[in-house]
């Protein structure tokens, strides 16, 4: 068993890389050892199971992507309410394809940043067919 979880009073510090106990005695290790002892540990215990096969992977969606995008659909939320896109029938689709366009379009002129909010056009773009593909699903 992990003897991190075994005594309380050892602790990873993940930033100096090193384990210790409370005295504040750090024994320094690289991250190649320690990952390489908790990978051991973890073969050493009875494996979890999860069901999961077949489900899509949602942990496949690229982390930093996802945070651009949702900084882009935060500032749409301060600029008019959150999920305004949705309201009614939501925004008409060629609106938003026009938005997109006009995003890639100045991101293809090399303008990066969309001027009002500094975002990325491609950001916004991506939120554009975010809008798109929600509106769709929600009316089919």
């Amino acid at each position: 068993m992990n003897k991190n979880y075994e005594n309380p009073e050892k602790r990873l510090d993940f930033e100096n890389k090193a384990v210790g106990v409370q005295t504040g005695s750090y024994i320094s290790i690289n991250q190649e050892t320690f990952c390489a002892k908790h990978n051991r540990e973890m073969e050493e215990r009875e494996q979890a199971v999860k069901h999961d096969k077949g489900k899509i992977r949602m942990e496949l969606l690229p982390p930093n992507a996802l945070e651009e995008i949702a900084k882009v659909f935060t500032h749409g939320a301060e600029k008019y309410e959150d999920f305004n896109y949705l309201k009614g029938n939501g925004l008409d689709l060629n609106r938003l394809y026009g938005a997109c366009l006009r995003h890639l379009n100045s991101w293809k002129k090399g303008e990066l940043n969309d001027k009002e909010s500094n975002y990325s056009h491609i950001s916004h773009a991506a939120c554009c067919l975010m809008m798109i593909l929600e509106i769709e699903n929600k009316n089919k």
